[in-house]
């Protein structure tokens, strides 16, 4: 694939646009910065620093805690058919596993959550492990799971079971996720799981030191964790450039928006 068609290339700067516009018109009309307030709140901060820093960090802190609903798994989703590949945001998975697999999960669930008390750490390999071997005993369970993004690759046949989170997420969140891709894992094993994260704010998987997802994975050795640049070109099969593809679309859409962030928000001319 030597860049993205038209029509997706299209498709993703439209969801890039949508969340610019949404942040932006919060930020300069529906929520604007009102310096007097933002003054009183911490004086001291702002009798030393100039006034643009904190309307700089204020928008700054809007886009990281926005990020997230910006589409990633849409965008994902546009990536993945671009390849000609099946793809579905919001897929639900039924399937059958065993009780005793279930009660596997909610157990290395707990006991990770309570890692201080229990000493348990995360282990893909031992885990997985565990869970095969119970996959021919016990009661048969019917359960769902719901994915932010399911891929089906046209050649191979391949099915991939992604969770898509910020790069840096809630313990909570990561919890959730383990217990949905564990639950696919066990309806078959055959089922590629990966918990994503869209970039990595420390650069490389094995500098990753978020604390609060590193409770349920070994975010810099698990196999099915990806992030940044491996995740986006792993999406239509180990495309070594879409990752810069996409970069360059937001650069694009982003020059867009510098002139406006200048002078409407930051009230330079």
């Amino acid at each position: 694939m030597a860049a993205f068609t038209d029509k997706a290339r299209q498709e993703i700067i439209e969801v890039i646009e949508a969340f610019m516009t949404r942040i932006l018109d919060r930020r300069i009309s529906g929520e604007p910065f009102d310096e007097t307030i933002e003054t009183q709140k911490r004086p001291f901060h702002y009798a030393l620093v100039p006034i643009e820093i904190w309307k700089s960090a204020k928008l700054e802190r809007s886009f990281v805690t926005v990020m997230g609903q910006i589409g990633f798994e849409h965008i994902a989703k546009i990536i993945a058919l671009d390849g000609n590949n099946h793809a579905e945001n919001g897929f639900l998975k039924k399937g059958v596993i065993r009780k005793n697999q279930l009660d596997t999960i909610h157990d290395i669930l707990y006991q990770l959550e309570r890692s201080k008390e229990t000493g348990r750490k995360p282990n893909l390999e031992a885990e997985l492990k565990s869970l095969d071997a119970l996959k021919n005993s016990g009661e048969e369970v019917e359960i769902e799971v719901m994915v932010d993004l399911y891929i089906k690759r046209k050649t191979s046949k391949e099915e991939l079971f992604i969770e898509i989170k910020s790069s840096m997420p809630n313990a909570d969140q990561t919890k959730v996720s383990k217990e949905k891709l564990y639950k696919i894992y066990c309806m078959d094993s055959q089922n590629k799981i990966y918990f994503a994260l869209p970039d990595n704010p420390y650069l490389k998987k094995e500098n990753y030191a978020w604390s609060h997802p590193k409770r349920y994975f070994d975010m810099k050795n698990d196999k099915i964790v990806v992030m940044g640049e491996t995740f986006w070109n792993e999406i239509i099969g180990n495309s070594p450039k879409t990752w810069d593809y996409l970069i360059a679309l937001f650069r694009e859409v982003g020059g867009k928006y510098r002139d406006r962030i200048k002078s409407e928000y930051l009230g330079l001319r």
